[in-house]
């Protein structure tokens, strides 16, 4: 599926792809999600360099941990 396919897809049909292994599914997601978690980090925890850490260590897990991921459920 080509990249650009990607950004209309729902969250549950990212998930289905990144299950099976796509990075281009992975990085739409990091793409998404980026931005609005490392301001919540960063609120929350108040300290820039240990929410970038979090939160890369957030999308590791993810990666990680892709193929144990419900489609049906949210990220």
């Amino acid at each position: 599926m080509a990249k650009a396919n990607l950004v209309n897809l729902s969250e549950k049909e990212l998930v289905f792809l990144l299950n099976k292994g796509s990075e281009d599914a992975f990085m739409e997601i990091y793409n998404r999600y980026k931005d609005t978690l490392a301001t919540n980090l960063l609120r929350i925890l108040k300290d820039p360099d240990l929410a970038e850490e979090v939160l890369q260590e957030l999308f590791m897990t993810i990666w990680e941990k892709r193929r144990a991921m419900d489609a049906g459920q949210s990220i």
